[in-house]
């Protein structure tokens, strides 16, 4: 993926570049991923998810935000997929954060 992300343009690009090399190679694999294009100039974000879990905007008051992006199939499953974009825009603070939302709840 990081050799990908130097020749395209955005997340979404990128994820199905990666997505066609997997199905291409038929590496019996799959992957679930999110990724994020954040300007930190104006908290610009251009992201896109397959099958991952929404993000977590947590703040310094305790207080959050989910974000759900727009969701694909996993990597490496399906052929000739696109997965789309969402831009939004993350709101000025000192400091910022977006964590995945994963649970450890029921794993070994």
């Amino acid at each position: 993926m990081r050799a990908i992300t130097t020749h395209e343009p955005g997340p979404g690009a990128v994820l199905t570049r990666t997505d066609e090399l997997l199905v291409t190679m038929d590496a019996r694999r799959f992957a679930d991923c999110t990724m994020l294009r954040i300007d930190p100039r104006d908290g610009q974000v251009i992201g896109t998810s397959v099958g991952h879990v929404p993000l977590l905007l947590a703040r310094d008051d305790r207080s959050h935000d989910i974000r759900i992006l727009s969701d694909g199939p996993v990597l490496g499953v399906v052929p000739e997929i696109d997965y789309p974009e969402e831009t939004f825009t993350l709101e000025r603070t000192p400091r910022w954060s977006w964590t995945p939302t994963t649970s450890s709840k029921g794993r070994g």
